[in-house]
């Protein structure tokens, strides 16, 4: 195949006396899955093409999304052009309450650095897993007190069990996708917790 393409970049160029690779118009990787549908219209599919122009001229860049290979470090832009991190000019925990939010990004204190972590980095997913363990915590205690002197407020109990239990979950995927090889990785399918309504700890495969 590389032999047939320098053979065909050097008959084009005699040619026509220009380049045959052209910037984003080379292959973009596979077309979406709705192009192999029989009722696919192209008409009605070119009015939503252009969210996809940015792609145009990256090479390997797919028509429908983007590979992410790795997760982004510190330095790194993210796959969509974003910095990975973007650090704050304070370390102060009040003042880092009055900055303002970013999209796809958490502000977050972490060894590399104090700012905001895009999702695409492994600090993202870790900052977000020690809020969840804090409020984890708070919901055990939480538990706790309300399960004392003779049973407690059973009804509160159990909702605050419902409320723990979805916090388990979200914090073992988050440590999950810390641990998987890139931010876009396929998880492995963990055993879920979920409660009866006796107010008893099941697990659910």
């Amino acid at each position: 195949l590389d032999r047939s393409y320098n053979a065909t970049k050097d008959l084009w160029k005699k040619e026509y006396g220009a380049d045959y690779a052209v910037e984003g118009g080379m292959y973009r990787g596979e077309p979406p899955l709705v192009f192999f549908d029989a009722k696919w219209n192209s008409d009605d599919y070119s009015q939503t093409a252009g969210c996809n122009f940015h792609l145009v001229g990256r090479m390997g860049a797919s028509s429908t999304s983007q590979s992410i290979t790795r997760w982004a470090t510190k330095a790194d832009n993210t796959s969509d052009g974003k910095p990975a991190f973007i650090p704050t000019n304070t370390t102060n925990r009040y003042d880092l309450k009055t900055l303002e939010r970013k999209d796809d990004y958490v502000l977050g204190k972490e060894i590399e650095g104090t700012g905001f972590w895009h999702n695409e980095t492994r600090e993202f997913h870790t900052i977000l897993r020690k809020r969840v363990q804090r409020q984890i915590q708070k919901t055990e205690s939480d538990i706790a007190m309300q399960s004392c002197c003779g049973g407690g407020n059973r009804p509160a109990v159990i909702e605050l069990q419902k409320e723990l239990d979805k916090l388990y979950d979200t914090r073992d995927l988050l440590i999950d996708r810390v641990c998987a090889s890139k931010p876009n990785s396929k998880l492995k399918t963990r055993t879920r917790r979920s409660n009866n309504s006796d107010g008893i700890l099941y697990t659910d495969a």
